[in-house]
């Protein structure tokens, strides 16, 4: 008991005095902020920078969970008042826990699709498209502007949406009718109307003391090692560089937040997008395309959270130093601060990738419902030849897919079989048991590709079954419909009763870089930027940092 007043005494003392060693300050105004006011900037959708300019990333580690475990080599420090105020010395190894906590309260909408603010025709079109349809529509406004060394960065997207729902359930099955209907993607668009509070329990196990604190807690690792982290359920720790803060999700847990510089964000994504030993221009190119879907997402995804990004697929993987390898983290150096941007000039570059594009990358607006992108057409790879030059078509796309040209990701395929081209045998039984297919389908009967994109791959599929017919839309939904596709890319193949072959290529939606190809290009001797111009023709390539 003495040991945990005198822990709880110094926390108080460094609270409000600032302990003779501890102190280190860096932004004495984000210091001397309230609760109140570092809960909002957690909240905020803004980007903030340290004193070296450059970007510092709120990433959620974990969400959802009651308790984690936070550990460091020579102990970690507690930071009652965010990563520039005072620190308290504090043992190795800690508990944290959830004390009282309540969700936040919200509302649903159904994205039906979202474009750039000056883009007015468009915007009014898809809205007039919709009301013809009988769906009333609502607007809202992400993303965010960022001011980096004289150059404004803008990364806002307008979002039409249904009208919103206070019952989650009710705007999933709304989604999922409206999928079925028009390929709307499965999203929804989340508003707020009271956060998330609670209270967060973190036990120094070293030194058997509990600190309570309401609705966040700051740790830092006390020599500038890595801190591990462990969630619930978990077997091992995971260690990430920079700080961790644990805060109260949107539904009323923890989350627990890794904040770490662009370098180290960068440094654990780019070896989970692409092979460390691809050659030196491809990691720089993945390094680049990374770094502008990075920036992108900002203000776009987990706008109720207190947190930026997470470290799903959902925004991007992120696997920190278990990851990390010298050759991807050189390339992550090497391209610090470079993005690229769209000639306006204040707005980035879609770097959007996929693993294998099959020869032929895609439109973006034949894969999702957004305006035809000039950055993302369709291409042939540069070694296809000029049977292919035009896009694939029914006409030509046997001879694509069975007698495949050569192309940078077929020469690359190699480092992950079944991606360049593949033969995968649906049953019948799989795809009528489908969420999507509705009742009294009955038996599949044959599966009809009613439209395809510029690289070939199915924009709409129509089902036929004994008792009804379903068309799916969309390269996703298709993929899915039928188990699980690698891509949408592919010639149907009748094999035996309740059963189909489907000969494809291709592995993921094929829009922009093709992740093989860049491999491929790289070990023919093309540089970066040659790379990237092939994949985003028109793109500027640019410094911020």
């Amino acid at each position: 008991m003495s040991s945990r007043r005198s822990f709880l005494r110094t926390l108080a003392s460094t609270c409000s005095l600032g302990a003779a060693g501890l102190w280190r300050p860096h932004d004495a105004r984000a210091s001397g902020l309230g609760l109140a006011e570092r809960l909002e900037r957690l909240h905020s959708n803004q980007l903030s920078f340290d004193a070296g300019h450059k970007p510092r990333i709120s990433i959620a580690l974990h969400q959802g969970a009651t308790e984690a475990w936070l550990s460091a080599r020579e102990g970690l420090e507690l930071l009652p008042s965010g990563l520039d105020g005072p620190r308290v010395r504090g043992g190795r190894r800690w508990r944290i826990r959830l004390g009282r906590a309540r969700a936040g309260e919200e509302r649903f909408a159904v994205r039906l699709g979202d474009f750039a603010p000056d883009d007015r025709l468009a915007l009014e079109q898809a809205q007039s498209m919709w009301r013809r349809r009988g769906i009333d529509s609502q607007t809202h406004e992400i993303g965010a502007v960022f001011g980096v060394r004289g150059r404004v960065l803008d990364t806002r997207r307008v979002v039409v949406a249904t009208s919103s729902f206070a019952d989650k359930r009710q705007a999933q099955r709304v989604a999922e009718r409206l999928q079925l209907a028009y390929g709307v993607r499965h999203e929804l668009h989340v508003h707020r109307l009271r956060r998330a509070d609670g209270t967060i329990l973190a036990d120094d196990l070293d030194h058997e003391t509990t600190v309570e604190a309401p609705g966040v807690m700051w740790f830092a690792s006390g020599a500038g090692q890595p801190i591990e982290v462990r969630g619930a359920g978990e077997a091992a720790a995971s260690a990430y560089r920079g700080q961790v803060y644990v805060a109260i999700d949107r539904n009323g847990k923890l989350a627990v937040v890794n904040v770490v510089d662009e370098i180290g964000v960068l440094s654990g994504i780019v070896p989970a997008e692409m092979f460390a030993s691809a050659p030196a221009a491809a990691l720089e190119a993945q390094a680049i395309a990374a770094r502008g879907q990075l920036l992108a997402r900002i203000g776009t995804r987990h706008r109720d959270d207190p947190f930026l990004l997470c470290a799903d697929q959902h925004c991007q993987v992120y696997a920190g130093l278990a990851r990390e390898d010298r050759r991807s983290n050189r390339a992550v150096e090497e391209t610090a601060g470079r993005v690229l941007m769209r000639p306006t000039g204040t707005r980035l570059a879609n770097t959007v990738y996929s693993a294998n594009c099959g020869g032929h990358t895609e439109n973006n607006d034949d894969v999702w419902a957004s305006p035809p992108d000039p950055l993302l057409r369709g291409r042939a790879d540069p070694l296809v030849d000029v049977r292919f030059a035009g896009g694939i078509d029914e006409a030509n796309l046997e001879a694509f897919l069975l007698a495949p040209p050569r192309a940078h990701c077929h020469l690359s395929a190699g480092l992950s079989a079944d991606s360049f081209r593949w033969e995968v045998v649906v049953d019948a039984a799989t795809v009528e048991q489908n969420p999507g297919i509705p009742p009294g389908f009955g038996r599949l009967r044959e599966l009809r590709v009613r439209a395809r994109g510029r690289s070939g791959r199915a924009k709409e599929v129509e089902l036929v079954g004994d008792g009804a017919d379903v068309v799916i839309r969309r390269e996703l939904a298709i993929r899915r419909a039928l188990g699980g596709l690698r891509s949408s890319l592919f010639l149907v193949r009748r094999e035996a009763a309740g059963q189909l072959r489907l000969v494809g290529g291709g592995h993921g939606h094929g829009v922009g870089m093709c992740q093989q190809g860049a491999i491929g290009m790289a070990s023919a001797g093309l540089g970066v930027a040659a790379i990237l111009q092939h994949y985003y023709r028109g793109a500027e390539l640019a410094r911020l940092w």
